[in-house]
């Protein structure tokens, strides 16, 4: 029965791709639009060359990549948490990778479609190790420095009051001026996602004088965003993310990809477009994964490089493994 189940599905003609009228701009413009969270250490930030580097920064080459074959051809756009969601709502840039956790009323509400996966992280708090402060109830009484209009926000006040501790919220709109504000001494603690956390400690603040402290207080998926509406533009974000996970699992690298594509086993070579069939369901070359392998890497590639031992964060994978090394990462068989 399941061959015969098999052989039925292999005999049913190949659905068209859908249209996509994002697709056909990022086509007709020569480049992706994205937009970023730029001087964000580990996500996106310029470096002394001006080059934007990051695992957001590389989400968005590796759309390029699937879409144009280059991987360069990205114009970054950066902006505060609600202008970027705004633009990418409004069709005014491509997609928004800006460590931006994905929740059920963004991807509702706000003229959004979540696009997959990049990092799996949770929010958390950094202190000056000289304030004593040592876990969530060391915060009672004191002011903590937010994103102005994030989930960070809103999970802040929930952590509080579960926690029967009263404390003060400054929220303020922009990066820049949270790093001010806490190094100003404004705020006694800077709350945000842990890795980005973890990313300012190692690069910005310094681990002698500062901690990441190790209360965890929500669950934060973050990945990136399209438009609502365009469904082909939505599939093309969500499956080139997972592509990246899905190369590691299979053991693909930026290396061996192209000795794979040439004389590996049927399946990568299908995969790498050695053998057709990958592209027609996006409307893409069907090398397209094979473009973004070798420009951009897997995802193992891309954390090292960018969070990991390759990188001055340094930070381990923990939850970002894959599921059969203990991670939540489980990539959907691109089949």
């Amino acid at each position: 029965m399941r061959h015969l189940i098999a052989s039925l599905l292999l005999a049913l003609p190949m659905a068209a791709a859908a249209q996509s009228p994002t697709l056909d701009a990022v086509r007709a413009r020569g480049e992706v639009t994205c937009a970023i969270h730029t001087g964000l250490p580990g996500f996106a930030a310029a470096g002394p060359d001006g080059r934007v580097a990051g695992i957001d920064a590389d989400t968005c080459r590796a759309v390029a990549a699937a879409v144009l074959g280059d991987a360069g051809k990205v114009r970054f756009v950066p902006g505060s948490m609600a202008d970027s969601l705004a633009a990418t709502a409004a069709g005014r840039v491509d997609l928004v990778a800006r460590a931006a956790t994905q929740t059920m009323m963004r991807d509702t509400a706000l003229g959004l479609a979540a696009a997959g996966v990049t990092v799996f992280d949770g929010q958390g708090f950094v202190v000056r190790r000289a304030s004593g402060i040592e876990d969530l109830s060391g915060l009672a009484g004191r002011t903590v420095c937010v994103t102005a209009g994030s989930t960070n926000e809103l999970a802040l006040s929930d952590a509080a009051k579960r926690a029967g501790i009263s404390l003060t919220p400054l929220p303020l709109p922009t990066l820049p001026e949270l790093l001010a504000a806490y190094g100003e001494g404004r705020c006694e603690a800077l709350s945000a996602d842990r890795v980005p956390l973890a990313g300012l400690v190692a690069t910005r603040f310094g681990t002698a004088d500062h901690a990441v402290l190790p209360d965890v207080i929500s669950r934060e998926p973050l990945g990136p965003f399209v438009r609502d509406g365009d469904r082909g533009w939505e599939q093309i974000a969500f499956w080139t993310v997972n592509a990246l996970t899905e190369a590691e699992a299979m053991g693909i690298t930026s290396a061996n990809a192209a000795t794979l594509r040439d004389s590996g086993p049927p399946r990568i070579r299908r995969l790498l477009g050695g053998l057709p069939g990958m592209g027609a369901p996006l409307g893409l070359a069907d090398d397209w994964m094979f473009r973004v392998v070798t420009q951009v890497g897997n995802y193992a590639e891309v954390y090292e490089r960018n969070l990991g031992a390759g990188s001055p964060i340094g930070l381990a994978r923990g939850l970002n493994q894959l599921y059969d090394r203990g991670g939540l990462l489980y990539p959907i068989p691109m089949r």
